[in-house]
């Protein structure tokens, strides 16, 4: 989803959508609504989950200090989670907010939320996501991460600053981008219904 014309980008906003995860796909290629040239993501990319992220603009190797990101993953298996991703494709931390939710998400509709907003003047990041788990608009947090620093790309010194973006191994994504995106990686999946939207950061 590009930022309108006129408009400011992306920054603090809030992704929704309803989705049915059916099955795994039987091939490790990705699609997405937006950015048809992204590619793989980071070493899980093979488990088949949702991302909904923002904060960045084209995800390729012609352009990787543009692939700025952050990231909420929602897997098949029931897992949740965050992880940022400072340049493409060098430049992804581990995973914070790690939910596991008991309840199986096949073959049945969901909501699935992700929340994104700078705080104490733009020097941190608040991310949180949420869950309608019986699709009946009863939303529920199921992860909560702040970064202020020391979270950090998890690939070696040589790799991640062989990219030249300027930025610190811990850079803390609080810019804004020009792109969101509606990502599935190795999953057959329905959705209904995705919507982002500008919020106010408190």
């Amino acid at each position: 989803v590009g930022t309108l014309p006129g408009q400011e980008e992306w920054k603090n906003v809030e992704m929704t959508g309803y989705v049915k995860m059916l099955s795994p796909t039987l091939t490790t290629e990705s699609s997405e609504s937006s950015d048809q040239d992204e590619g793989s993501e980071d070493g899980d990319s093979l488990d088949p989950h949702l991302t909904w992220r923002a904060r960045g603009g084209r995800h390729n190797d012609m352009v990787p200090c543009e692939g700025t990101a952050l990231n909420g993953g929602l897997y098949l298996d029931g897992k949740v989670s965050w992880k940022k991703e400072i340049w493409h494709t060098g430049g992804y931390s581990d995973a914070r907010g790690v939910s596991e939710i008991p309840s199986s998400f096949i073959n049945k509709w969901i909501g699935w939320k992700t929340v994104m907003y700078n705080l104490e003047s733009d020097s941190s990041v608040k991310m949180e996501s949420y869950l309608d788990i019986d699709a009946d608009n009863k939303w529920e947090k199921v992860s909560d991460v702040k970064d202020n620093g020391k979270w950090y790309a998890d690939t070696s010194d040589e790799e991640f600053y062989s990219a030249n973006c300027g930025k610190e191994k811990d850079y803390i994504i609080t810019n804004s981008g020009h792109t969101a995106t509606f990502r599935s990686d190795n999953l057959i999946f329905d959705f209904k219904n995705l919507s982002i939207r500008e919020i106010k950061a408190p």
